[in-house]
């Protein structure tokens, strides 16, 4: 006797929308698909394929897949496919190994239609981060080992960079990178057809470049593919001179969290100059210092300083005007403050509020929840 047919597992989203009355997915995805105009930007990003199925067609089915959540294509091939199209599974098999398209300028594409039909906002900011998708296997190809800063521990798998765009209304991935490191690293089981074909080449970065400079890349695409912003926010990670030096070149206000490192910055009293790290700032002129914020459970202390950006000692000094902000929590029932728990935070733009820093760097938390969701229920890196 056979077993019973596992039954699909959708996404809350997916799942929400399926249970309304009277609705046809199939029917939802095609207004939006010609709503948002993908064919064009298909063609716009050189996708096209010699015979058979159409290209517009086999993308609107794998984008289908996967936010119908099977277990592979295989098994939405069997079940799903022919209600859809009259395609078969090797043809979205054979557009998934493709190593000529550009997926990186479609979704660039995307990103720009979406945000440019959701009108101008108000706050709207470059956000960075990382995650590592952990992946298991002896021969498991394009590995190696990562730190996850969530688990405090090495792990082997991917780590994907990815830059978005948030604002106040909605977060927006627009370009993402895969980091391969150097450390327990497990090399490609097949050789590329042409080692000058996209993927190629995004391989060989994957492996070469760092983090910082992949950073750096992504921002310099995005300004130059239309998309704009005006600040860039990135925790401790991504808080390095190189970054911040990228960010003053494009005209954007910086507002990273700090790491309490030996990090030394400049500040000038009564016309004598003070190398400090951020321990000694906090030390000397913030502790017993510090303001109470408006209407939440914080205190603060700000600090004009200057910091040089130059990559290294060799390169001729950069000094420029940052504000550096402390913050603590104050806990509300006792309304007494943690005396050794304080973060630190850096902008670019000596003249900002110290209410407008941590506004605008609220904005970051929507890249978690686009990770959260995109693993929880997307199949993120699978």
């Amino acid at each position: 006797m056979n077993s019973a047919t596992k039954t699909l597992n959708f996404p809350s989203l997916t799942a929400d929308l399926l249970n309304q009355v009277n609705l046809n997915i199939d029917n939802t995805f095609s207004s939006t698909w010609k709503s948002i105009g993908f064919n064009i930007m298909l063609r716009q990003a050189n996708f096209a394929k010699r015979s058979g199925t159409p290209v517009g067609d086999v993308t609107y089915l794998l984008m289908l897949w996967v936010w119908l959540k099977v277990d592979s294509v295989a098994m939405f091939s069997r079940d799903a496919l022919l209600s859809f199209s009259a395609a078969k599974k090797d043809a979205l098999y054979d557009l998934l190994n493709r190593e000529d398209l550009d997926w990186r300028k479609l979704q660039l594409l995307t990103a720009k239609k979406v945000l440019k039909a959701s009108g101008k906002s108000k706050l709207s900011a470059f956000v960075i981060d990382d995650t590592v998708k952990t992946r298991c296997g002896k021969k498991m190809p394009g590995v190696s080992s990562h730190f996850d800063h969530l688990t405090s521990r090495c792990v082997m798998g991917q780590q994907a960079v990815t830059l978005g765009v948030a604002n106040d209304e909605q977060f927006v991935p627009v370009d993402n990178e895969i980091l391969i490191s150097q450390i327990k690293e497990q090399a490609l089981d097949y050789k590329f057809n042409d080692g000058r074909s996209i993927a190629a080449k995004r391989y060989q970065k994957s492996k070469f470049q760092t983090k910082p400079e992949m950073v750096c890349d992504m921002i310099a695409r995005a300004i130059r593919g239309g998309i704009n912003a005006d600040y860039f926010l990135a925790d401790a990670w991504f808080a390095t001179k190189h970054i911040l030096r990228m960010t003053i070149e494009h005209s954007l206000i910086a507002i990273v969290r700090m790491k309490k490192n030996k990090m030394k910055y400049r500040l000038t009293i009564n016309g004598t100059t003070h190398l400090l790290c951020a321990k000694e700032l906090h030390k000397q002129h913030v502790k017993g210092q510090w303001q109470p914020f408006n209407h939440v459970p914080y205190q603060s202390k700000s600090i004009v300083v200057e910091l040089n950006i130059a990559s290294s000692d060799k390169q001729p000094t950069q000094w420029v005007k940052v504000k550096l902000l402390f913050v603590r929590s104050v806990n509300e029932t006792k309304q007494q403050a943690s005396q050794h728990d304080w973060a630190l935070f850096l902008t670019t733009d000596s003249q900002l509020e110290d209410e407008k820093i941590l506004e605008v760097y609220a904005l970051r938390w929507g890249i978690e929840v686009y990770f959260k969701e995109a693993k929880q229920k997307l199949g993120f890196l699978k």
